[in-house]
């Protein structure tokens, strides 16, 4: 279509025109196949050209002026984009008081496609009073710990964040069950410090703890034997 047309070959002036160009679209296409489809395709078909900062923030002179619907849909559109500025922008959003915006902007900051948006959804997760926006924060940055490569070191760091920010017995035992799904010296030693720590920790989560910990142990025990043998002292 011509839309699609004009996605592949926009420029970074001219975005905006496009992203009006998609409402007009709709208006005058209310019931057709296919046509959030199109209209989608034509948006990302732009974003994958141009330069993504520059593409980011003619999204936000857009999101500036939209009303709540098609600031969510932009943020949908931010996180297909990606990178430092589309981060920014949504972030700015889940914390802008509209409740339609913010549920947009924690939902897909849980789900964004690398590690950037730790730090902010631990921010979100500490600064936001309404729990279900919360628990999606602290649900994303453990997912973050579960989904992606990274050193064993920091992996540990982001599930140990969230565990830490968790309020619900899930979340903490999330965290635990990531640290058995990727055992490491880091995670053996976060585990026993957890287990001698003076957090409350109810029965269920205690018995996931204990049996972590030796699962854990038994793995890493296989390199380095001496090293796990001094780390379990103390919880003996």
């Amino acid at each position: 279509t011509a839309l699609r047309a004009a996605g592949s070959t926009v420029t970074v002036a001219q975005f905006s025109d496009l992203i009006a160009a998609t409402e007009e679209f709709r208006q005058r296409s209310p019931d057709s196949d296919g046509k959030e489809q199109t209209i989608r395709e034509a948006l990302q078909f732009a974003c994958v050209r141009l330069p993504r900062d520059q593409a980011a923030d003619a999204i936000g002179v857009v999101m500036e002026k939209a009303d709540s619907t098609q600031r969510s849909e932009m943020m949908d559109l931010l996180a297909f984009l990606g990178g430092p500025r589309a981060l920014s922008l949504v972030s700015s959003a889940a914390r802008s008081g509209d409740d339609l915006s913010v549920d947009t902007a924690t939902r897909v900051l849980g789900e964004w496609l690398s590690i950037d948006a730790a730090d902010e959804l631990q921010k979100l997760a500490s600064e936001i009073s309404e729990p279900k926006y919360r628990l999606r924060a602290i649900r994303g940055l453990l997912r973050l710990g579960r989904q992606f490569d990274m050193p064993d070191r920091q992996r540990i760091d982001l599930i140990r964040r969230g565990h830490e920010l968790a309020f619900r017995s899930e979340e903490r035992q999330l965290a635990i069950e990531i640290a058995a799904r990727y055992p490491s010296r880091e995670g053996l030693q976060w585990l026993i410090r957890l287990q001698n720590s003076d957090v409350d920790v109810d029965a269920e989560n205690s018995r996931v703890l204990l049996q972590t910990i030796a699962s854990v142990a038994q793995r890493v025990a296989k390199d380095s034997p001496r090293e796990v043998d001094s780390l379990l002292n103390p919880i003996r």
